[in-house]
């Protein structure tokens, strides 16, 4: 995953965001070495405007399971 989107999922700036999904919308698609998505950081952190904002791009990372078997669901349930 690319460590600017990291930093924007980690830290909710949904703006910058924004902003990198623009610049290179194919982004949102990369995993981190354990196998999590964008949304999963997102989600696990509690950062629910980024997490909205990354579902309206591609639902279908709502889905995608992580490493471990866990989806967004499971991973904001543990918030």
């Amino acid at each position: 995953m690319d460590s600017r989107l990291y930093r924007c999922a980690s830290r909710g700036d949904v703006r910058s965001l924004k902003r990198l999904l623009k610049e290179t919308p194919s982004l949102i698609l990369r995993l981190t070495p354990q196998g999590n998505s964008i949304v999963h950081i997102a989600s696990r952190l509690g950062h629910g405007p980024a997490v909205q904002e990354i579902c309206r791009r591609c639902k279908s990372l709502l889905t995608k399971p992580k490493a471990d078997g866990d989806t967004t669901p499971h991973a904001s349930l543990v918030l």
